[in-house]
């Protein structure tokens, strides 16, 4: 197996991080990451203390309509980092699937995000043009996420740690 390169580690962790997504609608999941370090992740669901989609639905304003109670994972991950005093500014944000929202849009360009990575481009233009304007470089991820199945199959099973050579 070989060593994945940073856009490919940090994708993984974003596409990982969906899986704790909570909104029937969609599972995203994000990552936060300065100097080659995760500064904090998150994924798209309720607020803390509130009840799930998963559990009661989506509120949404009209059948189709984006669902109301759930929070971006992106937001989410710009909101951990606040509450934990974790400085953001400089930042780039690997996102599990589109490119965000006008709301996180702004949101990340009031933080500081630098460069957002992501794996499909939503065609929202206003949101794009926030980015475009706040100077945030948007890339499609072009690599390929790591196989956890291939990362468990190189370790050993039975307790003892490989040879180096």
């Amino acid at each position: 197996m070989a060593r994945p390169g940073w856009d490919e580690y940090f994708m993984t962790l974003a596409v990982i991080a969906s899986s704790r997504a909570t909104c029937n609608r969609a599972h995203i999941g994000a990552v936060l990451v300065k100097d080659n370090r995760v500064l904090t992740t998150g994924y798209n669901g309720s607020p803390a203390g509130q009840c799930h989609c998963t559990e009661v639905g989506c509120l949404q304003d009209e059948p189709g309509g984006p669902c109301r109670r759930t929070i971006h994972a992106e937001a989410n991950a710009v909101a951990w980092a606040a509450r934990h005093g974790i400085a953001v500014q400089g930042c780039t944000l690997y996102i599990s699937h589109y490119t965000p929202c006008l709301a996180c849009s702004y949101l990340l360009a009031q933080v500081g995000c630098r460069e957002i990575v992501y794996r499909t481009l939503y065609h929202d233009e206003r949101s794009l043009q926030a980015l475009s304007d706040a100077g945030i470089v948007l890339r499609q991820f072009e690599g390929e996420l790591v196989d956890p199945a291939d990362v468990l199959a190189w370790q050993p099973t039975d307790g003892r740690v490989p040879d180096a050579g």
